[in-house]
């Protein structure tokens, strides 16, 4: 399958991403704490470590590749650059966004698509195998039949 999916990059091309961390906290105030301690080059791990101390609902932490498109806030402020940016707020959670690089235009990694691939080399292999059936038995057509399948719709 690993070779399916180098012999098919093309056919899994985005457009450029960030790669970024999503910290999304249970108050306006952590979310400016975080945004700073992501200003100053802190983790995504270390940021758990340091405020769900007391509890694990105090901020949730996502690493992620997002497509430019997918997220017109953080686009809207980060506009294609590194660094820490914003603090939205939605269903009284807040969120900022930490963004590590850009990931340039090109086909996704095979571990981010195994599942497309999965899909995509399935269906080659069924091609493949309806090709070699054609190849190797003819098919007849009963039209008696069929004249009776067709007036029976």
């Amino acid at each position: 399958m690993a070779e399916f999916y180098s012999n098919h990059t093309d056919n899994y091309v985005v457009g450029p991403r960030y790669h970024a961390v999503r910290v999304t906290a249970s108050s306006e105030d952590i979310a400016d704490d975080v945004l700073e301690d992501l200003e100053d080059g802190m983790s995504g791990s270390d940021i758990l470590k340091k405020y769900n101390q007391s509890s694990e609902l105090t901020v949730r932490v996502d690493t992620m590749k997002i497509a430019f498109d997918q997220n017109a806030e953080l686009h809207e402020e980060a506009e294609g650059e590194e660094g820490a940016y914003g603090v939205w707020e939605k269903d009284a959670r807040w969120t900022t966004f930490g963004v590590f690089d850009i990931i340039p235009e090109g086909p996704r990694e095979f571990n981010e698509i195994k599942g497309i691939v999965t899909s995509d080399y399935q269906k080659y292999l069924e091609t493949q195998w309806v090709e070699e059936l054609r190849e190797k038995y003819e098919v007849e057509v009963n039209e008696e039949v069929m004249e009776d399948l067709e007036s029976a719709l």
